[in-house]
């Protein structure tokens, strides 16, 4: 009896493929459905010019991503490996992020050389 519940649930039970996968929002249309990868497991981060807030200034904040990405990365059975690549070209604020309609949130870019953009580098949506 005990082996043919156990010979069930093994029939039944399944393993493997993403854990994660893109989703209608917040995703390009084009990856709706895709596996969230980073290319052979490196992520490239930037951090803003400017302070995070009046109490958290901006090198404080920088060293706040650092030791959160450092906590993800050095977990065993992480396979990835985060960079900071220094700070975004402009700094992000009130004048250039804008909240849409549908609740994602929409920050312009004056310039299109930052790697790690939207392609195209004018506008990012989050």
């Amino acid at each position: 009896m005990a082996l043919g519940i156990v010979l069930l649930f093994a029939l039944l039970s399944r393993a493997g493929g993403p854990e994660y996968i893109a989703g209608t929002s917040y995703f390009l249309p084009s990856t709706s459905g895709q596996p969230l990868v980073w290319s052979q497991g490196l992520i490239t981060y930037y951090t803003d010019q400017g302070d995070l807030s009046p109490i958290l200034p901006s090198a404080s904040a920088d060293a706040l991503v650092a030791d959160a990405w450092s906590q993800w990365t050095s977990v065993s059975s992480a396979a990835i490996a985060a960079t900071n690549s220094g700070h975004l070209a402009e700094d992000v604020n009130g004048s250039n992020v804008i909240r849409n309609a549908d609740g994602t949130i929409t920050i312009r870019f004056r310039h299109s050389t930052q790697r790690g953009r939207h392609a195209g580098g004018h506008r990012l949506r989050l």
